[in-house]
């Protein structure tokens, strides 16, 4: 807890994961709940396509070359946090094979690991809190970014947007800007890792499991979202399929559930 308070703001300020105090936590859960409603999650659908179709383009072009699942669907859940949470685009996926340095996926992966023993001198503690104030420095810089371009219009459902529209009700000012950027830090770090490492463990249980890769392949085959004989070229996916694909989405569900499993049991006592 004390480290992810410093990773999120340079003084340790309290955001909606660690407040300790009910009016904060409900004034910043109140104004940015409205943001992962179904309507508004729908609108950002369209983001989560072109995140996927660049790694699958990148996979294609890839073909017979050893790829890093795990630090390829990091990158696309690093993109799509940012493309539809906070109109900003990373380009971590186009970088994947380019050779070219993402300074935004370097940190946020970096970011989340820091010694235990954080008190001790050491090199790796020294570099530990380099990387959280780089990490801090892209939340802030993309602050910046977004208060570039006004005031949010009603039409504008993103995390960011929400954010930028809480008041405090005592004196009517928005959030200090550290504030802000500290809250969106919490919507990267709740996601980043989570979200990552569950489709990639679930795209490696799933192949591992050859009657559960058959079950999935045809529910997605059904929806004309697979090749087939008849249908070379599938279709897009649209947010209304997600319904549809039960099976496969339990599949993704009792994957993510072995996956926090084994990220629990794997995980030394002094580092949880």
């Amino acid at each position: 807890m004390v480290m992810l308070l410093q990773l999120l703001h340079a003084e340790g300020k309290p955001n909606i994961f660690t407040s300790h105090t009910d009016e904060y936590w409900r004034l910043v859960r109140k104004g940015v709940a409205p943001a992962f409603s179904p309507k508004n999650i729908r609108k950002g659908f369209g983001h989560v396509l072109q995140v996927n179709q660049q790694l699958i383009s990148i996979l294609e072009d890839s073909a017979g070359a050893e790829i890093d699942l795990d630090n390829a669907t990091l990158r696309v859940t690093l993109d799509v946090i940012g493309r539809v949470g906070f109109g900003k685009d990373f380009g971590a996926t186009r970088d994947l094979n380019s050779g070219k340095a993402n300074l935004a996926f370097d940190m946020m992966e970096a970011g989340m690991h820091l010694p235990a023993n954080h008190e001790l001198p050491l090199p790796s503690v020294k570099q530990g809190e380099e990387d959280f104030k780089a990490f801090r420095k892209i939340m802030s810089d993309m602050l910046v970014d977004i208060k570039r371009r006004g005031e949010p219009p009603e039409t504008d459902t993103t995390i960011a947007a929400h954010l930028l529209r809480i008041r405090d009700p005592a004196s009517g000012q928005p959030l200090p800007d550290d504030r802000i950027a500290a809250e969106a830090g919490v919507f990267f770090t709740g996601g980043f890792e989570t979200t990552g490492h569950t489709i990639a463990w679930a795209l490696f249980m799933i192949s591992a499991h050859p009657e559960v890769e058959a079950k999935v392949l045809a529910e997605l085959q059904a929806l004309h979202l697979m090749p087939s004989a008849a249908q070379p070229q599938p279709r897009l996916m649209t947010y209304d399929d997600l319904a549809k694909l039960t099976y496969t989405c339990n599949a993704i569900k009792a994957s993510h559930y072995f996956c926090i499993r084994f990220m629990f049991f794997c995980t030394p006592l002094n580092n949880a």
